[in-house]
């Protein structure tokens, strides 16, 4: 489920970027969506699961943007038919996508690849849950007592109280 919500939260802020930038040339809804999810999967398992904890954030950042700007280059080359400078637009992508990714770094050291009590899921941690708190009156009364014995209750406690002032 933690690898479920971080390809989620890659492949939003990558398609994000795809569609701010590739929409520009009036490439089709579909192929974005292809390209980012083919890119999203691809680094993540590469430059995310494999890169990052092996070799460090560096390394795993020169190695999201060299394969982000590699993936959108030839996916562009390959199912784009609209003319327009492939490579530009892959190197302006794959820029940004780096730089969502400095971010996202952080998130899959601190909550996918850590055994920490934190969660997986933003701003939740596994220790949230519906607790109560249960206390001890200081003096009870039992409702199911008649009058007479609650008036009883009251007035030792009273004069309890009085003795110790």
């Amino acid at each position: 489920m933690k690898h479920f919500w971080a390809l989620l939260i890659k492949f939003t802020s990558v398609a994000i970027v795809l569609f701010s930038i590739l929409s520009i040339f009036n490439i089709g809804v579909g192929t974005i969506l292809f390209i980012s999810i083919v890119t999203t999967v691809v680094a993540y398992v590469l430059g995310d699961l494999y890169i990052l904890p092996k070799m460090g954030t560096i390394a795993a950042i020169v190695g999201d943007f060299g394969l982000t700007f590699g993936l959108v280059w030839i996916l562009c080359e390959l199912f784009v038919t609209t003319p327009m400078n492939t490579l530009s637009a892959s190197l302006f992508c794959a820029l940004a996508i780096t730089a969502v990714e400095v971010f996202f770094h952080l998130y899959v050291r601190n909550h996918i690849l850590s055994n920490n009590a934190d969660s997986f899921i933003p701003a939740v941690t596994k220790y949230d849950s519906l607790t109560t708190e249960f206390s001890k009156e200081i003096s009870p009364v039992n409702n199911k007592t008649n009058s007479r014995d609650g008036n009883k209750n009251m007035q030792n406690q009273r004069s309890a109280m009085e003795d110790k002032k």
